[in-house]
């Protein structure tokens, strides 16, 4: 699949609002999780459909071993005169306090849940990459 294409699918998930999930939208900071989670800023939650519909930013497409039926991994960085800015937290387990700064937003497909998006660190996806998790596929 080429950008255009990702980008049709993100858009359709966005406008449907399954492309950010309970666990990852900041409006549910109040909800403590079991586990960690992301959770994109609140400038990006309220415009996601229109950071997904610009095409503002490139992809890295990533094979991820622990999915190897997947559709892969997707990493979306803003063109560097975007206007778009891709913050994010982590939220400790029981928490409801962010504490941890995400630079980078990752779109996954699942069974579950088809499209959805969720903040990372660069340095997790440089980690991944060296310990073998992650490997490029593409870049568009």
């Amino acid at each position: 699949m080429d950008k255009s294409g990702l980008i049709s699918q993100w858009g359709q998930a966005a406008e449907s609002g399954s492309l950010l999930t309970a666990k990852h939208d900041p409006n549910n900071l109040t909800i403590a999780w079991q586990k960690f989670r992301s959770v994109l800023s609140y400038d990006l939650s309220s415009s996601l459909v229109t950071f997904i519909k610009s095409g503002e930013y490139s992809i890295n497409h990533y094979h991820d071993s622990h999915y190897p039926k997947g559709s892969g991994y997707f990493e979306a960085t803003p063109n560097p005169d975007s206007t778009f800015y891709i913050p994010g937290s982590g939220v400790e387990s029981g928490s409801i306090t962010p504490t941890q700064a995400l630079e980078r937003l990752i779109l996954v497909y699942g069974q579950n849940q088809s499209w959805h998006t969720y903040a990372e660190t660069s340095s997790f996806i440089s980690g991944a990459i060296s310990s073998g998790r992650l490997t490029l596929s593409g870049s568009y």
